[in-house]
């Protein structure tokens, strides 16, 4: 992901542009033009003053080789699985042909017939909203990537879970589009693990587009016993009348790391969840950019997020509410609260609202400081030492951004990391 094509970038040029269609040959090319023009973004650009994404890539990777690893992958969850590892989605590993009535899997690069029928990433949608090259440069780079189609009417009663693992020191360049029809409603679950020993660069876009209302309630865990990991998530979300996102996001990796969200609320009445909850340990630098733009009348936004930071780590929240003229009666809010456990941790949130229409319901706050030592003496007083009493109260700080799970089953994951979480700090403090 470092702008130095012999070392970096010329081999998924090579291994993929031969691979591709003419029609997506153009658009690697196209993509990979705008990259080269601009190159990775800096604190220069006012989205990335708080994260130089371009210093974090001095080190460059290859990409993984397409050699098959043996591995066993230990299921957390009750799901339909679809498995990328280092970069490339593995069959084997895969529930493909168990996927149930209404529901279609397909690799965006083996079946050509997808571009025919025109399912392909039209990020110029967003081009109000994203200002860098970084899903250029998952276009121009992309190793491997799905179309998860789902019928008309069809609602899943168990998730399909995205599974990439990362297992080598490479860099990985991943893109799954999501095309809910009509009336169709999932739970999607997206798990990066990075179990590399010697660091990882990651480069991952999901699109989902959604028609009127259909429903996708998202679940993203980035984890990893491995070391440092440098990488970007993208969310680009297309919801038209009564279409709604339920997204609920855990970081708890190691690394530099940057979720970014951009979303258009294009039809009345459609309307996204955006909550999430980032555990950092040492160094770690966690960033959560978003940019949510309402199109139409009686639409809404809601965001929350909560950031625990201990020892040197870093935080980050951008978000950003665009109310277009003709989105009157539009509803946004947006809140992020930290928890600083260091000395040394910091946090950096700016709130934006850009309000063109004059009947709306628009607001945000942001908050950051230590524990409050008032609740922490209050629970001590009740016969707790200070150590179950901070893991309580970080507990509950933390799942004010979950309360609005609808799976209890995730909502007892997400418990049961942050007790682990809470159970590796006491121990090392």
């Amino acid at each position: 992901m470092r702008l130095n094509p012999s070392e970096n970038i010329l081999p998924f040029e090579i291994n993929y542009a031969q691979a591709s269609a003419h029609e997506m040959s153009r658009e690697r090319k196209e993509a990979w033009a705008r990259y080269s023009n601009l190159g990775l973004p800096n604190h220069r650009l006012e989205s990335w003053r708080y994260t130089d994404f371009r210093a974090a890539c001095l080190k460059s990777f290859h990409p993984a080789d397409k050699a098959i690893d043996n591995i066993e992958l230990v299921r957390e969850h009750e799901s339909y699985r679809l498995v990328l590892l280092n970069g490339v989605l593995r069959h084997d590993l895969s529930d493909i042909n168990l996927m149930p009535d209404g529901v279609n899997v397909d690799n965006i690069y083996e079946n050509q017939s997808n571009l025919k029928e025109n399912i392909s990433f039209n990020t110029s949608n967003f081009s109000n909203l994203i200002k860098d090259t970084i899903v250029d440069l998952n276009t121009a780079l992309a190793s491997d990537g799905f179309i998860i189609k789902i019928t008309e009417g069809v609602e899943l009663t168990k998730p399909i879970e995205i599974l990439n693992v990362i297992t080598k020191q490479c860099s990985v360049f991943t893109r799954i589009f999501v095309d809910l029809s009509e009336n169709s409603r999932i739970n999607l679950i997206e798990t990066l693990k990075n179990n590399s020993l010697h660091g990882a660069q990651v480069n991952h876009v999901l699109y989902a587009k959604l028609a009127p209302n259909s429903g996708l309630d998202l679940f993203s865990y980035l984890s990893g016993s491995g070391q440092s990991c440098t990488g970007i998530l993208t969310l680009l979300a297309e919801l038209e009348r009564g279409a709604s996102i339920n997204s609920n996001v855990l970081f708890n990796l190691n690394g530099f790391f940057r979720r970014q969200v951009f979303a258009k609320l294009k039809e009345e009445h459609a309307n996204i969840t955006l909550n999430g909850v980032v555990l950092a340990k040492t160094k770690d630098h966690i960033d959560n950019t978003i940019a949510v733009e309402h199109c139409a009348p009686n639409t809404m936004s809601n965001e929350v997020f909560r950031y625990i930071l201990n020892n040197k780590s870093v935080g980050v929240f951008q978000g950003k509410i665009i109310v277009q003229p003709a989105a009157q009666k539009s509803d946004g809010f947006m809140q992020s609260k930290a928890i600083l456990l260091s000395d040394l941790a910091a946090m950096n949130s700016k709130p934006e609202l850009e309000i063109f229409a004059d009947d709306v319901k628009c607001s945000h706050g942001s908050t950051c400081g230590e524990i409050d030592k008032e609740q922490l003496f209050y629970l001590m007083s009740r016969g707790l030492d200070e150590q179950e009493a901070k893991s309580l109260l970080i507990e509950a700080f933390a799942f004010e951004a979950f309360s609005a799970f609808k799976d209890d089953k995730m909502s007892n994951f997400t418990k049961n990391i942050l007790a682990d979480w809470l159970f590796i700090k006491r121990n090392l403090s």
